[in-house]
C-alpha cells in the first residue's frame, strides 16, 4: 500500500495536530501496530499510543513512524532523529484515533486491489515477450527473463543500455558466477531463487539497481524476473507493476509444454537481436546460440506475414499449426510481422506440404506472405527479412496473384520498383510495334509478350490469348516482317520481353 506518514497527517484537521517530526526519507506503511513501553519499532508500520509511552532506546531501526495520542511530553526528547516520522495528535480519543487511521488504510488498500486487477488485465492471456513489453511502458526501464542457470530467456524489445550486465547478457546469453556474486552479494542468491515478492538488489561495482523476482511453477523457482533503473530511478508504484508482471507470467508459464515455451522464447530473443543488429559477429552468435542449446540450421528462409497488431492468438494459431510439419521453425511477432524462420530442404515432401497448407491459410484469411531468399548465415536475418518485406510489398503493390511472395521470383519488379523513368528503357523496336498496334488497332504488342512469356511455345500461346493455331502462326510471321525480329537472338529477345514486361505492368500493353 501506498500509505505514508504524511497520508496520515492530511486525514486529520489541523486544529488536532499538536506537534509534528516528519523527516524526508519516508517508507510505505504495511500495517498498524499499537505500542507500549515494551514495543520494539520497525519500518513499514504505523505505530499508534500514548506519548507517555514512548521510550527513546527503542529506536535503532530507520523510518519508524508513530502516532501518539494526548501526549508530547516525549516528543522533545526524540526531535532531530532523521530515521524518525512522529506525529501527535490532541483534542482526540485513542479509539477516534485508531478508527480514522484504520480507515485511511482500508480506503488505500481498496483503492491498492482494484489498481491491481486494473494492472492484471493488462497482461492477462498475454504472451511471455508482450507482458515482457507492457512492463516495459508501464516501469519506463528495460525489463529481463532469465532462467535458474541465469541463461538469457527474453527481454523486452525497447531500453538495450550501455550497461556492464546487460551487455553480458547480450553478447554472452547469460550472466556468470562472478557477476552474480556481484549482482546478488553473498548467499544472496538462493534468497533470491526462494523468494517470489520482488527484492531490490544494488551494488557499489553496478550502475544501477535491480529488482529481482522470482516465477515459481509448482512451488519451483522456473526463471527470475529482472527490471533495472537504468531510464529512471524506482519508485513505490513499481512494486505493485512488478506483483501484476510476476502474476501474469505466472499464468503464461501454466502449460503442459513450458519447455517448449521458453525455448521458444530464447530463439525469438536471439532472432530479434539478430534483426536489430545487436549481434553483429560470429563470435557473439555462436555463444548466444551455445547457450539457447540451438543448433542453427544450415539453410534457412524468412517467412513474413502483416498483421495488424500483436496478436498471441495468430501466433500461437501458426505455431500449433506448423511446428508439428517441420522441425526446424521459429515463429514469433516483430514489428507489424509474424515472422516464421524456417530450416530450408526443397527435397523433402513435408515441406511442399507445409507450403501448400500455409496457402490454404493465407487464402482463407485474405493474407498474404513474403518470403526471403535461401541464407546459410543467421547472421543475414536482417537482409532476409528485408527481401521478405520487399517481396510482399512488391505483390501488393503491383497486385500480384499469389498468395505466398517469393523474392527469387520478383526480380523484375525489383528493377521496376526502381525505375525513376520508364521511356528509357523501352526497346525501339517495342516502340515501333507499339505505334503500329495503336494506329491499326492490333494485338501484336500482347501477342509477343505472351509468346516470350510462354517461352517461344507457340501452341500454349495460342490457347492462352483465345485464338487459332493458324492465327498465331500469321502474328508471328507478321512480326518477323513489322520489326524485323531474330527469334535466335538470345540478347534481342531478353531485351524485347524485358521492355514488353515492364510495359504490361505500367498499363501500357
Amino acid at each position: 500500500m501506498e500509505v505514508g506518514i504524511l497520508d496520515i497527517k492530511n486525514n486529520f484537521p489541523e486544529h488536532a495536530i499538536l506537534q509534528e517530526v516528519i523527516n524526508d526519507v519516508q517508507s510505505r506503511i504495511q500495517q498498524l501496530r499499537i505500542f507500549d513501553e515494551n514495543t520494539m519499532f520497525e519500518p513499514c508500520y504505523l505505530y499508534v499510543g500514548y506519548g507517555d509511552k514512548l521510550h527513546d532506546v527503542n529506536f535503532d531501526n530507520q523510518n519508524i513512524n508513530i502516532v501518539c495520542a494526548g501526549s508530547a511530553d516525549r516528543l522533545y526528547s526524540c526531535n532531530g532523529r532523521d530515521n524518525l516520522n512522529l506525529l501527535v495528535l490532541s483534542n482526540l480519543s485513542f479509539s477516534e484515533i485508531c478508527n480514522s487511521i484504520q480507515d485511511l488504510l482500508n480506503e488505500k488498500q481498496r483503492q491498492d486491489i482494484n489498481r491491481v486487477k486494473l494492472l492484471g488485465s493488462y497482461f492477462h492471456g498475454k504472451s511471455l515477450q508482450t507482458i515482457l513489453d507492457i512492463a516495459y511502458e508501464f516501469l519506463s526501464n528495460p525489463v529481463y527473463l532469465l532462467d535458474t542457470q541465469s541463461n538469457l530467456i527474453a527481454k523486452s524489445t525497447k531500453g538495450f543500455i550501455d550497461d556492464a550486465l546487460c551487455q553480458e547478457l547480450t553478447y554472452q546469453g547469460r550472466l556468470k558466477r562472478e557477476t552474480l556474486d556481484t549482482l546478488f552479494g553473498k548467499n544472496k542468491n538462493e534468497m533470491c531463487f526462494f523468494s517470489s515478492s520482488p527484492q531490490l538488489f544494488e551494488s557499489n561495482v553496478l550502475t544501477y539497481k535491480r529488482i529481482i523476482s522470482t516465477i515459481k511453477l509448482n512451488k519451483t523457482a522456473v526463471m527470475f524476473f529482472v527490471t533495472i533503473d537504468s531510464h529512471r530511478r524506482f519508485c513505490e508504484n513499481d512494486y505493485d507493476i512488478i506483483q501484476a508482471v510476476y502474476e501474469g507470467l505466472t499464468e503464461a508459464i501454466q502449460e503442459p509444454n513450458l519447455e517448449s515455451i521458453v525455448q521458444n522464447m530464447a530463439h525469438e530473443t536471439l532472432l530479434v537481436d539478430l534483426l536489430e543488429n545487436i549481434i553483429q559477429n560470429s563470435d557473439t552468435l555462436k555463444k548466444r546460440l551455445y547457450c539457447v542449446h540451438w543448433q542453427a540450421p544450415c539453410e534457412y528462409k524468412v517467412y513474413i506475414i502483416e498483421i495488424a497488431r500483436n496478436s498471441a492468438t495468430y501466433l500461437t494459431f501458426f505455431r500449433d499449426m506448423f511446428q508439428h510439419l517441420l522441425d526446424q521453425v521459429d515463429i514469433f511477432y516483430y514489428k507489424g510481422y509474424i515472422i516464421m524462420v524456417i530450416g530450408k530442404s526443397m527435397k523433402n515432401p513435408i515441406f511442399a506440404e507445409f507450403e501448400q497448407k500455409l496457402a490454404t491459410i493465407l487464402r482463407d484469411n485474405h493474407m498474404r506472405c513474403g518470403v526471403s531468399s535461401a541464407h546459410t548465415d543467421l547472421l543475414k536475418l536482417k537482409e532476409a527479412f528485408t527481401q521478405a518485406k520487399n517481396a510482399l510489398k512488391l505483390c501488393n503493390k503491383y497486385q500480384i496473384d499469389t498468395d505466398i511472395c517469393y523474392n527469387e521470383d520478383l526480380l523484375l519488379y525489383i528493377v521496376l520498383d526502381q525505375l525513376s523513368s520508364m521511356q528509357e528503357i523501352i526497346h525501339p523496336l517495342v516502340r515501333k510495334l507499339q505505334q503500329y498496334d495503336k494506329e491499326n488497332n492490333g494485338y501484336y504488342c500482347q501477342t509477343l509478350f505472351q509468346y516470350l512469356k510462354n517461352g517461344k511455345n507457340a501452341s500454349l500461346t495460342a490457347q492462352d490469348l483465345h485464338i487459332h493455331k493458324n492465327t498465331m502462326t500469321y502474328r508471328l510471321k507478321r512480326l518477323e516482317d513489322l520489326i524485323g525480329i531474330d527469334w535466335n537472338n538470345g540478347y534481342m529477345l531478353t531485351q524485347i520481353y524485358l521492355s514488353l514486361f515492364f510495359l504490361s505492368q505500367n498499363g501500357d500493353l
